[in-house]
């Protein structure tokens, strides 16, 4: 098992380069990226804050805060979703016939929280392209303004 925490570790590291966020391989520090001051009628994420812990057996604890602005141009809004990469496509060298190899990480939400008061409902479903979707929010109550969410999952060795 040891030796899937380099695949973890660059699977983390992968995540960041997509957020846009800086990619370190010093995950004591958590990554923040700010977003610019941006038009207040669109939606937008104003900041997300990912800290990653790695346990011995090479699995992540994930801890992402959201700050979310909900613009007035798109109407009415449930809350907020968010794709996290659970199929990676990798090269195989010993592997002979041509087929496509991939790595599965399971996704295990433990919890989303809000400081704001959001609604924190949660549902996951496998997209295609290797890929969970978490919809937060609740069906019967609108978002406006800024909120905060506040998402742990772990990625655990199995």
């Amino acid at each position: 098992m040891r030796g899937r925490r380099p695949a973890v570790i660059a699977l983390l590291l992968a995540a960041a380069v997509l957020v846009g966020l800086p990619a370190t391989a010093d995950a004591s520090q958590p990554a923040v990226a700010d977003a610019p001051a941006a038009n207040s009628s669109f939606d937008r994420m104003s900041s997300f804050t990912a800290d990653y812990v790695l346990d011995a057996e090479g699995g992540a604890t994930v801890t992402e805060t959201i700050d979310y602005v909900f613009g007035t141009s798109s109407g009415a809004k449930h809350g907020i979703y968010r794709n996290i990469v659970t199929r990676q496509a990798v090269d195989d060298p010993n592997d002979k016939s041509n087929e496509d190899t991939y790595r599965y990480y399971a996704l295990d939400l433990e919890s989303v929280t809000s400081p704001t008061g959001a609604p924190t409902q949660a549902q996951l479903t496998d997209q295609s392209g290797g890929q969970t979707q978490i919809r937060i929010g609740d069906p019967a109550v609108t978002v406006s303004g800024s909120e905060t969410y506040v998402l742990k999952y772990t990625w655990p060795t199995s």
